[in-house]
């Protein structure tokens, strides 16, 4: 049982991962005045379909086992939502470990792996 709820989260929070992501990609073309015409693919509902996404994947995560929530079967919740602190433990392990931070917007890297210096990353 454990085994299909920790896949099946790990994938909604897999989408709302990569929805997060267009959200900030979009963010950092736009700060370095960049034009969002210029993109060979555009996603037609920006930013409402990523918004939307998220918003659905945090609904399915939340659902997924809504009896065990209404009664507090802390068993099951504990079961069904593991992989949520999991997740959330090894983000900070490594956030902690490699000191990686949030890099502002004008400073994302958008030219596919270029350093400043032209050398291949």
């Amino acid at each position: 049982e454990f085994l299909i709820d920790s896949s099946g989260l790990a994938g909604f929070l897999t989408w709302m991962g990569m929805a997060a992501a267009h959200l900030r990609f979009r963010r950092a073309y736009r700060a370095q005045g960049y034009d969002v015409r210029d993109l060979r693919y555009r996603a037609d509902f920006f930013p409402f379909g990523p918004i939307l996404a998220v918003v659905l994947c945090a609904v399915v995560i939340i659902g997924q086992n809504p009896t065990a929530l209404l009664h507090g079967q802390w068993q099951q919740i504990v079961l069904t939502y593991l992989s949520v602190p999991l997740l959330l433990v090894l983000w900070l392990y490594y956030r902690l470990r490699y000191h990686t931070h949030l890099i502002p917007l004008e400073k994302v890297n958008l030219h596919g792996g270029q350093l400043k210096d032209d050398k291949e990353i």
